[in-house]
């Protein structure tokens, strides 16, 4: 694939990632948004730097309202630092939405 558009994203959603400097999917990312979005449990495992992160953050992105002021999305993350990580990635896309 060779960009998010071939993912029928929402336009802001894709918007953001370009935004956010995200211009193709990666191949998990291609093989498991699709199946997210249409509401399908995922155990996505692939080498650190693929892409996962982003896999769940598109997808809750989309679910979520910015008007409904509570909390709609929990990730829950087995260290610190892919808590981090996940904060960065899913606080650039928002910033991009903005």
């Amino acid at each position: 694939v060779s960009s998010f558009s071939q993912l029928l994203l929402p336009e802001d959603i894709e918007r953001a990632l370009t935004l956010a400097g995200f211009s193709k999917p990666s191949p998990v990312q291609h093989a498991a948004i699709p199946l997210a979005r249409v509401g399908a449990d995922l155990i996505v495992q692939a080498k650190s730097g693929t892409g996962k992160t982003l896999v769940y953050a598109v997808v809750a992105l989309e679910q979520v309202s910015s008007t409904d002021p509570v909390p709609q999305v929990v990730v829950v993350t087995p260290t610190r630092e892919i808590a981090l990580q996940s904060a960065q990635v899913i606080n650039s896309l928002i910033d991009a939405l903005d």
